[in-house]
């Protein structure tokens, strides 16, 4: 005697099969979405502006500061840095007024993005041993006035 798969259970199988598929569908579309988000934010003029001030601000040389660079971006671009770097008006050792420019030269032939900020750092590999030594014998002669008068 043959026995065959009932109806019930044919349709059970259906089910699973269906299940996984759907979930099977589901995870590669969101590999999809994840692809397209990362390529967006990848290649992003903001993105491409935080790297450049990422290397400047790891530059331990105040002329390789100023004189700036480039790199080229994950999508084929061109970003090009520059810091006109001057000591702050603040009477404060290491602090220095910088203006950074960045231009960003899309792949695609779009127009270049040009973003200037200006902020300030406080980097001790940049400054001049002797200014630094007037500025906190300034300081010291300060603070000695100040406990003196009290």
């Amino acid at each position: 005697m043959r026995r065959a798969f009932t109806i019930i259970e044919v349709l059970i199988a259906l089910a699973i099969f269906a299940y996984a598929a759907v979930m099977l569908t589901s995870g590669y579309m969101n590999v999809l979405n994840s692809y397209d988000h990362v390529r967006a934010n990848l290649t992003s003029p903001a993105q491409d502006i935080q790297f450049a001030r990422f290397q400047m601000l790891n530059t331990t040389s105040l002329a390789a500061a100023m004189q700036g660079g480039q790199y080229q971006t994950l999508d084929g671009g061109n970003v090009t840095w520059t810091a006109e770097v001057a000591p702050s008006t603040l009477p404060v050792p290491d602090l220095f007024d910088v203006t950074a420019s960045y231009t960003v030269a899309p792949a695609t032939g779009a127009d270049a993005v040009t973003t200037t900020e200006s902020f300030r750092v406080l980097r001790p590999t940049w400054s001049v041993a002797a200014d630094r030594k007037t500025l906190r014998d300034a300081d010291t002669q300060r603070i000695k006035a100040l406990q003196t008068s009290q």
